[in-house]
């Protein structure tokens, strides 16, 4: 009876409501301890009581303004990785296995740059299954044929990525593909130390409206500043790092290349600033 009534009050919550179907829902919580069903329902109201600070963190007036931004984007923070675990918690469990049904390819951290033929994972709405990609474990060994990733281990910390690498080799088949594509942090550093401006001047109008500045008073030290910090790039990466990260985790060294640019998988609008890496299991 407990059990039942926990699960009403998770569906009367509407949590869930844009993500998945109720009758689904109701029918693998049936499959939860009271303890699971419990954790999900404080989780929620945490969630919920997180909406309403940030409610009234807009409505109040006495704030800074400088103030009142950093609230909201802790708030905000929260707010997301409170949703992510409810969201990965619930499709890891339930859904990730009858999706690798059909699909042996992954593409972890996919937001808009969704491929055909692949399960696209991400927290992004428009990802084929929305997981938290730092902790995909519902998977079976040697069963991936391909696993793909374009600009998202820097987002990681360190300790993260080596975590997910090895994630990866478990599950990847031997013969299996690690396709990598990371950010040229090395050609930034270079056009900086040789006064090579070109990606700052493609780039001018873009930093002056994120730094709130004329274009006039943007400096080539800001391209080094957004490349590392704008986008919560966590860990900065390049191929000789890269390459010790997946020698660690287990691949072998001959087997792992720095790659060219492959207009049937990686993004074009990222050729210009990217590095790709390849190792085969």
């Amino acid at each position: 009876m407990k059990q039942v009534n926990l699960i009403n009050q998770i569906i009367d919550s509407h949590f869930f409501n844009d993500y998945i179907d109720q009758e689904i829902l109701k029918h693998n919580f049936k499959t939860l301890t009271e303890i699971e069903l419990c954790d999900i329902l404080a989780t929620i109201s945490i969630y919920k009581q997180s909406e309403l600070i940030e409610l009234n963190i807009r409505k109040e007036s006495s704030f800074e303004a400088i103030d009142k931004k950093y609230m909201l984007k802790s708030i905000r923070k929260t707010k997301l990785n409170l949703k992510v675990k409810l969201l990965h918690d619930y499709n890891n469990k339930f859904i990730l296995c009858e999706k690798l049904k059909k699909l042996s390819k992954l593409h972890y951290g996919c937001g808009n740059f969704i491929k055909d033929g692949f399960l696209n994972i991400d927290i992004h709405h428009k990802a084929d299954i929305l997981l938290d990609a730092r902790k995909v474990s519902n998977i079976k060994s040697n069963s991936i044929t391909y696993i793909y990733s374009e600009h998202f281990l820097e987002h990681l910390e360190h300790d993260e990525i080596i975590q997910h690498l090895k994630e990866n080799y478990r599950i990847l088949e031997d013969g299996g593909t690690l396709r990598i594509c990371l950010p040229n942090f090395e050609k930034n550093f270079l056009n900086y130390a040789y006064d090579d401006n070109t990606i700052l001047e493609n780039q001018r109008n873009s930093m002056a409206a994120s730094l709130n500045l004329p274009e006039l008073y943007i400096s080539k030290i800001d391209r080094i500043n957004r490349s590392i910090f704008e986008w919560d790039h966590m860990t900065l990466m390049d191929f000789e790092k890269m390459k010790n990260l997946l020698i660690f985790v287990g691949f072998k060294s001959q087997n792992i290349l720095q790659s060219e640019f492959n207009s049937e998988i990686d993004s074009k609008n990222r050729i210009n600033y990217s590095i790709y890496i390849q190792a085969l299991k």
